[in-house]
């Protein structure tokens, strides 16, 4: 197990690594992402899948196409000005404005798509519910990762992507980590949330918040000057471990959230597509409730860009 998650782990760096080099030094026609934008999208529509396994009894192809299209339009939407402005079509919507555009019209299919199959007794409020959730989980949130890297400069859009995924994934190490050491050795370590994730503790947290802080200072001080360039000016002492703090609890709220859903359908992983890890989901679950926290700290000048 330990062998595979390591490969996995090694592969999937190397992907994200190498869009990422090429994203940020070759932006096609100055746009940023564009390069990540394919791997963004095929993680969108897999983690559709995941949502409505875990979340629906019994799937149907036709209303997960529909929600994976759904989704991958609201994803997709968020990058919408950055490449309008470089035609000059100016229209009055922002970065979070396309999504919940698209996301607002998906709702209203999704009950038109029950209205056209009601039946009596057949649960269609229950059905209207999850397929909202899944909208919101898989699409709403993960177009928060676009909104991001078109956030300011292509320099600065792809400081606050990245800046997200270490801060997060390594609150995640720090919470591992020091999780194990501590209940290990000491039987009396505190659980976080017994019923939804047991192993989770609160010794585990504290360690996840000292890394998520030092995660916050090596890429918003230490890679800030090496993406930007000289020009970069790091955000104030109280600004990186603020963003640090906070994307961690934020994180940990994420991990829960997805632990509830996959209690709930008494499932131990969301799939098993990637070996010794899970599944997208799996990965994904702490960023999704990280990255509307980070472009609000991003949005309203915290952190100085």
């Amino acid at each position: 197990m330990l062998r595979w998650r390591i490969i996995s782990a090694i592969v999937i760096v190397a992907i994200f690594a190498s869009g990422c080099w090429m994203d940020v030094r070759y932006p096609p026609a100055g746009i940023g992402g564009l390069w990540l934008m394919p791997i963004g999208a095929l993680v969108c529509l897999l983690a559709t899948w995941e949502v409505c396994r875990l979340v629906f009894r019994k799937i149907t192809p036709l209303h997960v196409g529909m929600l994976s299209v759904g989704n991958l339009l609201i994803f997709l939407s968020a990058g919408l000005p950055k490449v309008l402005s470089v035609f000059d079509i100016d229209i009055s919507l922002t970065a979070l404005g396309w999504p919940m555009l698209l996301f607002s019209l998906a709702t209203c299919v999704a009950f038109g798509e029950q209205m056209r199959t009601y039946k009596m007794g057949d649960r269609a409020i229950s059905r209207l519910a999850r397929s909202v959730l899944v909208l919101a989980y898989a699409g709403l949130l993960m177009s928060f990762f676009v909104a991001l890297r078109h956030y300011g400069s292509n320099e600065i859009g792809f400081l606050a992507l990245t800046s997200l995924i270490i801060v997060v994934k390594m609150s995640d190490i720090g919470a591992y980590t020091v999780g194990r050491i501590c209940g290990g050795r000491f039987s009396g370590a505190a659980r976080l949330a017994p019923i939804l994730s047991p192993k989770k503790t609160l010794e585990g947290s504290v360690g996840g918040i000292l890394f998520g802080c030092l995660g916050s200072y090596l890429s918003l001080v230490w890679l800030g000057e090496w993406v930007v360039g000289s020009s970069y000016v790091p955000p104030a002492w109280w600004a990186w471990p603020l963003y640090g703090i906070l994307l961690t609890i934020a994180g940990m709220f994420g991990d829960l959230a997805e632990s509830l859903l996959k209690r709930e359908a008494g499932a131990k992983d969301s799939s098993r597509w990637l070996p010794g890890l899970g599944g997208i989901l799996d990965l994904l679950d702490s960023l999704l409730f990280a990255a509307p926290v980070a472009y609000a700290l991003w949005a309203i000048g915290i952190l100085g860009a």
